[in-house]
């Protein structure tokens, strides 16, 4: 069987990386060992986990701005984010980052939905309050496009004339 060697971790500053030296090497540089063992396998392994305890993970953050409507807008920034986003959500995996984006989206837009539809139905409800007070008003001779502003006594006034058509209709 061959024989083992001893290896070394040392941070190659020139290259800015952990590299694997033998131990009775010449060409190994000056300065502290990182880790030290037997087995190329092994020294292999510790310097790839090493080099990535190093190197912090790339980070996708998943940035939210709101313009002047209270629309969101989402992004995805590498690293960092600029000040006037918000940070919504942070992700090491590019895939994911435009997924949890994406499903941002389709909830933004759904609360948009449900707004619209609530204005719409609002408007809907007014309409038709509107066309019933003119219509209201037309059984009184009042022909106009738009209510007018009324009073108590107008109120009272048109129940008046409605409980009296009711009684004449019932009369005959």
């Amino acid at each position: 069987m061959a024989e083992e060697h001893r290896y070394v971790l040392i941070l190659d500053k020139d290259r800015d990386f952990i590299r694997v030296f033998r131990s009775d090497s010449p060409m190994r540089p000056s300065g502290e060992a990182l880790w030290e063992g037997d087995g190329l396998r092994r020294t292999y392994d510790a310097m790839v986990r090493l080099n990535e305890a190093r190197r912090p993970a790339v980070c996708y953050y998943v940035c939210v701005a709101r313009n002047a409507q209270g629309r969101a807008t989402y992004r995805i920034f590498k690293t960092t984010h600029p000040k006037v986003w918000e940070r919504a959500s942070m992700h090491t995996v590019y895939k994911t980052a435009v997924e949890d984006a994406k499903r941002l989206r389709g909830l933004e837009k759904d609360r948009i939905g449900i707004e619209t539809a609530a204005r719409k139905a609002g408007r809907i409800a007014a309409r038709t309050e509107k066309e019933a007070m003119l219509a209201r008003l037309r059984m009184a001779g009042v022909v106009r496009k738009k209510v007018p502003k009324l009073t108590a006594k107008d109120i009272r006034y048109l129940e008046w004339l409605e409980a009296r058509r009711e009684l004449i209709k019932d009369a005959a």
